[in-house]
Protein backbone atom coordinates (compact mmCIF):
# COMPACT_ATOMS: atom_id res chain seq x y z
CA UNK A 1 0.00 0.00 0.00
CA UNK A 2 1.24 3.39 -0.64
CA UNK A 3 0.88 6.06 1.67
CA UNK A 4 2.69 8.73 0.66
CA UNK A 5 2.28 11.23 -2.69
CA UNK A 6 3.36 9.65 -5.80
CA UNK A 7 3.80 12.36 -9.14
CA UNK A 8 5.28 11.23 -12.18
CA UNK A 9 8.95 11.87 -11.25
CA UNK A 10 8.34 9.23 -8.49
CA UNK A 11 8.08 6.58 -11.37
CA UNK A 12 10.85 8.17 -13.72
CA UNK A 13 12.76 7.32 -10.40
CA UNK A 14 11.84 3.63 -9.92
CA UNK A 15 12.31 2.83 -13.30
CA UNK A 16 15.67 4.07 -13.83
CA UNK A 17 16.75 2.35 -10.50
CA UNK A 18 14.96 -0.64 -11.75
CA UNK A 19 17.04 -0.91 -14.94
CA UNK A 20 20.35 0.23 -13.17
CA UNK A 21 19.99 -2.22 -10.24
CA UNK A 22 19.07 -5.35 -13.80
CA UNK A 23 22.43 -4.57 -14.71
CA UNK A 24 21.42 -2.07 -18.15
CA UNK A 25 24.56 0.22 -18.97
CA UNK A 26 24.32 3.87 -18.51
CA UNK A 27 23.61 4.51 -22.03
CA UNK A 28 20.62 2.59 -22.11
CA UNK A 29 18.76 4.03 -19.19
CA UNK A 30 19.90 7.43 -20.79
CA UNK A 31 18.12 7.09 -24.22
CA UNK A 32 15.20 5.03 -21.91
CA UNK A 33 14.60 8.25 -20.30
CA UNK A 34 15.05 10.51 -23.19
CA UNK A 35 17.76 12.74 -21.53
CA UNK A 36 20.95 14.07 -24.03
CA UNK A 37 23.40 12.72 -21.80
CA UNK A 38 23.82 10.21 -19.12
CA UNK A 39 25.02 12.25 -16.45
CA UNK A 40 21.61 13.77 -16.06
CA UNK A 41 19.94 10.71 -15.93
CA UNK A 42 21.98 9.18 -13.49
CA UNK A 43 22.20 12.26 -11.10
CA UNK A 44 18.42 13.02 -11.04
CA UNK A 45 16.84 9.79 -11.20
CA UNK A 46 19.02 6.79 -10.80
CA UNK A 47 19.36 5.98 -6.65
CA UNK A 48 22.40 3.75 -5.50
CA UNK A 49 21.12 -0.03 -4.96
CA UNK A 50 22.44 -1.21 -1.78
CA UNK A 51 23.66 -4.23 -2.96
CA UNK A 52 25.04 -2.66 -6.06
CA UNK A 53 26.90 -0.24 -3.75
CA UNK A 54 28.31 -3.25 -1.50
CA UNK A 55 29.71 -4.87 -4.52
CA UNK A 56 31.61 -1.73 -5.79
CA UNK A 57 33.08 -1.45 -2.39
CA UNK A 58 34.12 -5.04 -2.15
CA UNK A 59 35.76 -4.68 -5.53
CA UNK A 60 37.83 -1.57 -4.19
CA UNK A 61 38.69 -3.78 -0.74
CA UNK A 62 39.84 -6.75 -2.75
CA UNK A 63 42.31 -4.92 -5.12
CA UNK A 64 43.37 -3.02 -2.23
CA UNK A 65 44.73 -6.00 -0.21
CA UNK A 66 45.35 -8.18 -2.87
CA UNK A 67 47.95 -5.47 -3.73
CA UNK A 68 48.79 -5.13 -0.14
CA UNK A 69 50.04 -8.50 0.30
CA UNK A 70 51.51 -9.98 -2.69
CA UNK A 71 54.95 -7.95 -1.57
CA UNK A 72 55.41 -9.68 1.47
CA UNK A 73 53.96 -13.10 -0.60
CA UNK A 74 57.41 -12.90 -2.96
Amino acid sequence: MITGKVECHTFRHSYATILKSHGEDVKTVQELMRYANSSITLNLYAQAIRETKRAAQGKVTRLVFQSAKRPSEK
